[in-house]
């Protein structure tokens, strides 16, 4: 075998140059993907992770835009028959999407360099190194471990970023119509996926033009463009389909072509499209721009270290020699890259103390100034063979050193707080919830959290069907109260469609809910605790909240057609200012309060010591060698919130033993200097250790 190489190589069959090129990039992604996979979580995570994780495994609709593709790949994984939980199955495929942005992000770089001049073997370590750079950066490495649209919206990039330069190096052949449709065909796809890639699409006719400006007078030309976008963004009607099955996760219902207008064009957030530009809702530098400048910094300026800034300036020092090689290729590059960051941030106009991160819209434009990373690098070492030869081998060893160890120094850096290997904070939560309530309950939440995992273990996993899960927000569309009803026939609310349709937020009145309780032994009161016949709820206006929300309209109508039958619960996550004439009837037993028929019900401790202490795990809280990231540790503080109303409740109730062992409890399982608790917590738990 190796003879025949050897023969090809003389004859000229094989060029090394040529056919060999594609290795050391494919390597880049495999090293990637290797610290993708060791990294990657097991299970399902907070925000986007668990709602795309559960789209993929219904075939359902997720948010939009949907991201349908995701869903389609996500759901072909699902049923590869693999001795791997779910959840880390589409994990994985997060990481083979990542490494694979990984790689053809060096692939690239490192022929673009080629193709101007430089040697293979400084444009392919260019490649290896930049690639490596990009590839541990915070944000790629954080969407590489866990399913969602961004890590796919982050290879539609480099897929573009790819046709756009193959494009240019065949613009003035027959080929360049094919690949103006590639371009344009991407486009459309990706628009079902995220939108964030939509802000270079201006940039895609300044290329043009650049290139080869003529081309754009032709109609074969303006063909290309239409067929490749049609095509694209037909992919995405797909969507009516799969709403029109009714599957478990159906946002919005796009089953009609009505219902997917308002549901692509994203009506249901209040905006056409999301496009607000102006008035701006914060400070546009100090906040907005700021916002973006963090993000960059934090992925490619690590602090502390004196190689924090080497590669912001190998990407400058890309930028530069582009513009010397080539300018025109370079102002197209700096346009894609400036739409993807700026443009970024005058598209999505964020308001100051946004509750989530927005590094991951701004995926696109680090990749773009990660290609200029790589070829930044290639250029030094260029330069540095310019230079007369007893400067060069010093300046070349600093160089190659600087070099190799950013990405080395981005591994070491990092990889504590990206280790999600370990990571059961989500899953643990949601299981602790279904947990610890009895059989047939209904449990109204508050958000994506406590929300898109339950429902993913409900569906991914059997796990607590009996169980219906709603979200306080979505109970104020009717879409989502009718889907409950169909899967649910027995689900107590006694209005038809026609009634939820025709609901409509309206102004409170002072007014009294009669709910029927019944017999006493259905509540598990103590014997001594009197019951009334009827629960009589005077509902109030409050100040500041004079309008009544069809939210408060459906659990209204629920509490009396139930009439008690089945157990009522509220998450603790769900806020005070939500259904706040309800509260008062509000028991403690654990992630949960239940509805009760009196007014003020007492603590069942034996309840709640029983879920805390028994029904529920805290895996990972007390290990520190485990990172808690911030939302796990937010979360984390309902866990403390509950024990405190515990160890309260022993300590008045005289359990001396009791109380002694939940403090012991908590220490051992909940330590909390890991949280960030207030200082008023911490004051409150220093209190109860000294009365022990």
């Amino acid at each position: 075998m190796i003879g025949k190489v050897k023969m090809a190589l003389r004859n000229g069959l094989i060029s090394p140059k040529r056919d060999f090129f594609w290795i050391p990039p494919l390597c880049v992604g495999v090293t990637s993907f290797i610290v993708y996979y060791l990294t990657a979580f097991r299970t399902i995570t907070w925000w986007d992770s668990a709602q795309y994780s559960l789209a993929a495994v219904t075939l359902g609709v997720a948010p939009a835009p949907g991201s349908l593709l995701l869903t389609l790949l996500g759901w072909v994984v699902t049923k590869i028959p693999l001795a791997i939980p779910v959840a880390f199955r589409l994990n994985i495929l997060a990481a083979i999407l990542a490494s694979g942005t990984v790689a053809l992000l060096s692939f690239i770089a490192a022929k673009a360099m080629r193709e101007h001049q430089a040697s293979v073997l400084f444009s392919l370590f260019g490649g290896i190194i930049g690639g490596l750079t990009f590839a541990f950066g915070a944000t790629q490495w954080d969407y590489a471990r866990h399913f969602t649209p961004y890590i796919l919206s982050a290879f539609f990039t480099s897929l573009i970023l790819f046709a756009l330069m193959k494009w240019w190096s065949r613009a003035e052949t027959k080929g360049a119509l094919l690949w103006l449709f590639s371009i344009f065909l991407l486009f459309g796809l990706d628009f079902s996926v995220h939108r964030t890639n939509a802000l270079i699409f201006p940039g895609v006719f300044l290329w043009i033009g650049l290139r080869r400006g003529e081309i754009l007078k032709s109609y074969k030309c303006w063909l290309s463009i239409a067929a490749g976008l049609l095509v694209g963004l037909s992919f995405h009607l797909l969507i009516i389909l799969l709403a029109q099955r009714q599957p478990f996760l159906n946002i919005c219902d796009p089953s009609s072509w009505s219902r997917f207008w308002y549901y692509v064009s994203l009506r249901y957030h209040g905006s056409f499209f999301l496009i607000q530009i102006w008035p701006r809702v914060a400070p546009f530098l100090r906040v907005q721009i700021g916002d973006y400048l963090n993000a960059f910094l934090s992925n490619f300026a690590v602090s502390p270290s004196v190689l924090s800034a080497f590669p912001i300036l190998c990407g400058l020092v890309g930028v530069i020699g582009f513009f010397f090689s080539d300018w025109k290729k370079g102002l197209g590059l700096l346009g894609f890259f400036l739409l993807s960051s700026f443009g970024a941030v005058v598209y999505f106009n964020v308001p100051e103390h946004y509750f989530r991160p927005m590094d991951r819209h701004y995926l696109p434009s680090f990749i773009f100034f990660g290609f200029f990373i790589c070829c930044g690098i290639t250029t030094l070492f260029s330069l540095n063979k310019k230079l007369p030869l007893g400067f060069r081998g010093l300046k070349f060893l600093v160089i190659l050193v600087a070099t190799i160890l950013v990405p080395i120094n981005y591994l070491c850096t990092r990889y504590y707080r990206m280790d999600g290997s370990r990571n059961y904070f989500t899953e643990d939560y949601a299981r602790n919830i279904l947990t610890t309530l009895p059989e047939h309950s209904i449990l109204i939440t508050n958000g994506d959290n406590d929300t898109f995992p339950l429902w993913f273990l409900q569906q991914a996993e059997g796990f607590r069907k009996d169980v219906v899960v709603l979200n306080i927000s979505l109970l104020n569309t009717p879409w989502f109260i009718k889907q409950v009803l169909k899967r649910d026939g027995k689900f107590p609310l006694g209005m038809s469609e026609m009634e939820i349709q025709k609901l409509r937020p309206a102004k409170w009145r002072d007014t009294t809910l009669v709910i029927p309780t019944g017999k006493k032994a259905d509540f598990e009161l103590p014997d001594s605790f009197s019951v009334p016949d009827s629960l009589h709820l005077r509902i109030l206006p409050t100040v500041g909240g004079t309008t009544c929300l069809v939210q408060d309209l459906i659990v209204m109508k629920m509490l009396v057609a139930n009439r008690w039958t089945r157990p009522i619960y509220f998450a603790t996550t769900v806020q005070e200012s939500n259904i706040p004439w309800l509260r008062s009837c509000f028991r403690l037993e654990g992630l949960g309060c239940r509805v009760m028929p009196v007014l003020s019900p007492p603590l069942d401790r034996e309840l709640l010591r029983k879920n805390l202490l028994v029904r529920c795990s805290y895996r990972g809280f007390s290990d520190r060698s485990i990172f808690l990231d911030e939302t796990s540790g937010n979360l984390g503080k309902n866990y403390l919130a509950s024990f405190w109303e515990l160890v309260k409740s022993q300590r008045e109730a005289g359990e001396i033993g009791e109380y002694r062992a939940t403090l012991k409890f908590i220490e051992q399982n909940l330590p909390l200097d890991r949280f960030n608790v207030s200082p008023e917590d911490s004051k409150m738990f220093e209190e109860f250790r000294r009365k022990e």
